[in-house]
């Protein structure tokens, strides 16, 4: 969330665990053992997180949730990992169905999540023109025939415009 960023715009451990849904242990892990990010330290000592790096580890999230080993994809760029997703058989279910259940249960964390990776494998222009505009159409429909109460599209609205910022 735009409010877990410090004045150099850098992300909390905390909050790049909510953006990615990895565990604070894991994270650290990743970046011990593999180097898959490098945070930033604040005045105080604490890790900070760039924008990049947590579009990083949602991706190398991504890639271990397709089924490749950590080991085998920290050390490689964020465009090779994408080749590599890209070459894993997509699911029957479409991927957006978790997005529309978060928002089904008013799960802001969730929907932040789950979009979170979908933005991070599919980069910012495809994310706008696969995800964001076709699902924030959906959910105005869906409110307009009375499916989904008005803080439904306000959450999705201001996840995707926290996303995208």
């Amino acid at each position: 969330m735009a409010s877990d960023r410090d004045e150099r715009g850098e992300f909390s451990l905390g909050a790049v665990v909510r953006l990615t849904g990895l565990s604070d242990h894991t994270i650290r892990a990743w970046e011990r053992r593999y180097g898959a990010v490098q945070p930033s330290r604040s005045p105080k000592g604490t890790r900070r997180y760039s924008q990049a790096e947590v579009e990083r580890l949602q991706l190398l999230r991504a890639a271990v949730d397709a089924g490749h080993r950590i080991g085998d994809v920290a050390a490689l760029s964020d465009a090779e990992i994408e080749r590599r997703l890209d070459a894993v058989p997509k699911p029957e279910r479409d991927p957006l169905d978790e997005v529309r259940e978060a928002i089904d249960r008013l799960d802001p964390g969730e929907v932040e999540r789950l979009l979170g990776l979908q933005l991070a494998a599919r980069g910012t222009p495809a994310f706008c023109q696969q995800v964001a505009l076709p699902l924030l159409v959906e959910v105005g429909e869906r409110w307009e025939r009375g499916e989904l109460s008005v803080a439904s599209e306000h959450m999705l609205s201001a996840v995707t415009r926290t996303l995208l910022s």
